[in-house]
């Protein structure tokens, strides 16, 4: 089951499924998180034609969705995502990063409200790289808190219950 619609809005911001959009979006997406790559969970380049045989996959799954977040004026600015959600605890990861200036901190805000307000989702966890700083900062301030540090892996947990918000 689906938790969220291919489009939806919320505060001054659209979120749009990643299924939904076209080549030269992916295009833009892909070079964006190759940016930013050194920050990310994985940080293997991603190809182009990788990423399309991604988005094709998620059209068949329920237990995740990646989507584009644009702003009024119609600017691509941010990619947020849940993953792994699980409708039995009512929990799910999530990621994100920045495609445009912007203020990151309200686009989340923004998208967790909607998860608290039209979703089933109690708890979102994140697993943050310890050396990245910048989400570490994001998340204490969105209110997330320290569950647990694997400093083997070089990252730490963080939790949100959506209740608090």
């Amino acid at each position: 089951m689906r938790i969220l619609p291919d489009c939806f809005s919320s505060g001054c911001y659209n979120f749009q499924n990643y299924t939904t959009l076209d080549r030269s979006v992916h295009t833009m997406i892909v070079n964006m998180r190759n940016t930013y790559r050194h920050l990310a969970h994985d940080i293997s380049e991603l190809q182009l034609e990788e990423h399309l045989q991604f988005v094709e996959r998620l059209k068949k799954l329920d237990d995740r969705m990646y989507c584009l977040v644009r702003d009024n004026s119609g600017r691509d600015i941010f990619s947020v995502n849940i993953q792994d959600i699980d409708l039995d605890k009512n929990i799910c990861n999530w990621g994100f990063f920045k495609i445009e200036k912007c203020n990151s901190r309200a686009v989340l805000r923004c998208f967790l409200d909607y998860l608290a307000v039209f979703t089933p989702i109690c708890s979102v966890l994140g697993y943050v790289r310890n050396d990245n700083v910048k989400s570490i900062f994001i998340h204490k301030d969105l209110g997330f808190e320290i569950k647990e540090v694997f400093d083997e892996a070089g990252e730490t947990l963080f939790v949100k219950e959506l209740k608090n918000i």
